[in-house]
């Protein structure tokens, strides 16, 4: 037999993936989110409603594996459910809002989502003797934006957050190494002062009086004891 193609899954071969539908938050942050769109259910009834609806789209599929259509679910609910002020909110977001909903799901149920060890180099040795493919069973809705590659850009700031933590580290420790804690405490509590800059200068995030309140405290706190 000549092998001339390799087909895969995604979800369990090349990326490492755990969900739990099945936990309390979920429906519970799915429940407050519909209030504001009008409608008006328990975490429980949010559940209940999300199980018969998908039982619902799986026996009218015919199909011995049925998939369903986690959109279209919310939609069902949206339908079901909508009163006078969730028909009133603006086209463009009660069109979104079922999509909107089911991107909340996966969120709050997604607990775990990465790369296996040593999968980029094993496809890259496979690509070189076989054609590739890739298939997922998942929701476009959710498989489209998880399997959604990191920039160039994106990469170089990760690189550059892990650096920087590893630096910040050695530097924390050679100067405890070398001086009393008690006269480091101040110097660490600046970096109080750094983030609110940085958050200034990078993202135009301009801090409340609360923020500048705490850091004061905090720092006042910080010189008495020392």
């Amino acid at each position: 037999m000549i092998i001339k193609g390799l087909i895969f899954d995604i979800n369990g071969t090349v990326t490492d993936i755990n969900t739990n539908e099945w936990h309390g938050e979920i429906y519970r942050i799915l429940s407050n989110l519909l209030l504001y769109q009008g409608i008006t259910l328990s975490e429980q009834e949010v559940r209940d409603l999300y199980y018969r609806l998908m039982k619902s789209q799986r026996a009218a599929g015919g199909e011995q594996h049925p998939e369903f259509n986690a959109t279209g679910i919310f939609q069902e609910i949206i339908d079901e459910n909508a009163t006078a002020y969730t028909l009133n909110l603006p086209a463009a977001k009660l069109e979104a809002l079922p999509l909107f909903l089911a991107e909340t799901f996966r969120a709050a149920s997604l607990f775990r989502l990465k790369r296996y060890r040593g999968v980029t180099g094993t496809i890259k040795e496979l690509h070189q003797h076989y054609q590739l493919a890739a298939l997922s069973d998942g929701q476009s809705a959710w498989a489209v934006p998880e399997l959604r590659p990191f920039t160039p850009e994106q990469w170089l700031m990760l690189v550059g957050v892990g650096v920087s933590a590893i630096v910040f580290q050695w530097m924390v420790i050679k100067a405890f190494r070398t001086a009393e804690a008690s006269f480091l405490a101040p110097f660490d509590y600046s970096k109080l002062l750094l983030a609110i800059a940085l958050g200034w200068i990078l993202f135009d995030e301009v801090p409340g009086v609360w923020t500048y309140a705490g850091a004061a405290m905090i720092v006042a706190a910080t010189l008495y004891i020392a």
